[in-house]
């Protein structure tokens, strides 16, 4: 899997989500119709910074196993959690609940936050339900499509590979980066390029909120805009 310094994730962390999208417009224009979540997804703690992390996949269920005993069950929680700790980190964890777009139960409470920091984990990104969210521990962001108060019957169905998320494409190893604002796969390809470009639509846009706001400025605004 491809390893990113320490030093351009933490400048990659220091941008917001929309500005991340921004800078890879410029570098892929294509960027506009994919590698972003497309449903609206809950923030679980909307004044926290962005974070950024390595993806760690799996699908999830909260309706009874059907067909799997107590046994295999056990063996494949215990082989997840093997899995989410032997990845490189930072490591957002990428579920995808297979019960439906909203989920019928929550599948990340304060215990399982807590024990998923202890390994390595800045984030979460499903399409299932959270509760619990006064216990999550600081450090911690999650994105969901809301809160329930029951786990139901939590079990994992498959770990690694590719899941969809709020219309997102994620795979094991993807870069992501997400806040309140929603996620995005950062290709790692143009990793290295992204804070310059990040900086260089920040700074034109910059330049046209802050004309904007003189008043009786319009025909520099109208400039600035390619009028």
């Amino acid at each position: 899997m491809t390893q990113h310094s320490a030093d351009l994730l933490a400048e990659l962390a220091s941008f917001d989500t929309p500005g991340i999208c921004n800078g890879l417009e410029v570098l892929d224009p294509a960027f506009t119709l994919y590698s972003y979540t497309k449903d609206f997804l809950m923030c679980s703690h909307p004044d926290r910074p962005a974070r950024v992390g390595y993806a760690r996949v799996a699908q999830i269920r909260t309706t009874r196993a059907h067909g799997d005993d107590a046994a295999t069950q056990k063996a494949r929680r215990v082989a997840y959690y093997d899995y989410v700790e032997a990845g490189d980190g930072p490591k957002i964890c990428v579920h995808q609940d297979m019960d439906g777009p909203n989920g019928i139960a929550a599948c990340w409470g304060d215990v399982m936050a807590n024990v998923h920091k202890s390994i390595g984990m800045v984030g979460v990104v499903t399409n299932g339900a959270i509760r619990d969210i006064p216990g999550m521990p600081d450090g911690i962001q999650m994105l969901a499509s809301g809160e329930k108060p029951s786990h139901g019957e939590l079990h994992m169905v498959s770990l690694g590979g590719t899941v969809q998320v709020a219309g997102l494409m994620i795979s094991d190893g993807d870069l992501v980066h997400m806040d309140r604002n929603g996620a995005a796969v950062i290709p790692h390809a143009l990793a290295a390029a992204l804070p310059a470009a990040v900086r260089k639509v920040g700074d034109r846009e910059q330049t046209i909120i802050t004309a904007a706001q003189k008043a009786g400025n319009w025909e520099e605004v109208r400039k600035l805009m390619g009028g």
